[in-house]
């Protein structure tokens, strides 16, 4: 059940990885993986996994990432949302 479920969220994880990604990148002291999985208490190779959206990871560990680049949860969401909304190959289901 699990493998469906991944495959049917693939592209979700795959565009949340590269928002992660981006905005990580985007602060000057977080300029690779090695010293953000540090500072997230992980390894290199989860938060590689991460940003290539190869894990499902969970709202709470969003929840930190936010927190250790700065980011208001909420501005995070919203941006996720835009992203998710705008893509035609993401279908809602309503």
């Amino acid at each position: 059940m699990q493998a469906i479920m991944i495959d049917k969220y693939k592209k979700h994880y795959s565009i949340l990885g590269e928002l992660i990604r981006n905005l990580r990148t985007q602060k000057a002291y977080y300029k690779n993986q090695a010293q953000f999985a540090k500072k997230l208490g992980v390894k290199q190779s989860y938060v590689s996994k991460i940003e290539n959206g190869k894990v499902r990871i969970g709202i709470i560990e969003v929840w930190e990432i936010c927190s250790i680049m700065d980011i208001p949860f909420t501005e995070f969401a919203q941006m996720l949302e835009s992203i998710l909304s705008a893509n035609p190959s993401i279908k809602r289901n309503r």
